[in-house]
């Protein structure tokens, strides 16, 4: 099996932006979000070749007038890792993306395929463009996938995560790793791999690349995604 052509179980958890429970923030994080993931990444018998990598801005300086790169380190999934990287009360730091690969993607490469595991997190609004606010209709995107032929079901832990975090939607279906599977109705586009995936750029192309110009409950999920919550 080549490294693209792995079978995956694909969710996409789309978060509300009327609640205040960004995984980023140390609390949630900590106490709603960790404890779930964990439990998929245990089904892995890498789950201690976990690695992480995390974008974040920060200022040198509290006078400084912008922001630049947060060095974290080596970011494995253990606690001292995720203090790293968290933000907590006070903080004036900027989280925009998170992502943990089981196992780490140099093993991937050695091994030539796709991780058991993969999970993303990104801000979907913009700490460096305030006005961005105003036309966000969800504000964080998670994706999980979870290869086939690990033969584990996860949907459970991912519903019951939705539910805690009353996400705007949750959905799933199956896909490669290196391309998701064509929508016949074209509603639906997927052409890089699952670490690629953002939300700009999925939904209805020939149109719009900005799904957030499109009202969130005008989006067509079905027939191309299982809703799941």
């Amino acid at each position: 099996m080549s490294f693209n052509a792995r079978q995956f179980q694909f969710y996409l958890i789309f978060g509300n932006e009327n609640e205040d429970n960004e995984p980023w923030k140390e609390e949630h994080w900590k106490n709603i979000y960790e404890p779930s993931f964990s439990k998929i990444l245990n089904f892995s018998n890498y789950f201690d070749k976990t690695a992480l990598r995390v974008l974040e801005y920060s200022k040198k300086n509290k006078d400084d007038q912008f922001f630049s790169v947060e060095k974290l380190g080596r970011l494995t999934w253990n606690d001292k890792s995720h203090q790293k990287w968290v933000i907590k009360t006070n903080d004036d730091k900027k989280f925009r993306h998170f992502a943990s690969w089981t196992p780490i993607w140099t093993i991937c490469e050695k091994i030539n395929n796709s991780p058991d595991i993969y999970i993303s997190i990104w801000n979907e609004i913009s700490s460096f463009n305030k006005s961005s606010n105003q036309n966000m209709s969800f504000n964080f995107l998670i994706t999980i996938g979870i290869a086939v032929d690990l033969e584990i079901q996860c949907t459970e832990i991912i519903q019951n995560l939705s539910q805690k975090i009353n996400a705007k939607r949750t959905v799933f279906n199956t896909r490669s790793w290196g391309k998701g599977k064509r929508d016949k109705t074209e509603t639906w586009e997927f052409i890089n791999s699952i670490q690629d995936t953002i939300s700009y750029g999925i939904y209805k192309k020939g149109e719009t690349a900005n799904i957030h110009s499109i009202p969130f409950n005008d989006l067509q999920f079905e027939p191309y995604w299982e809703i799941i919550h």
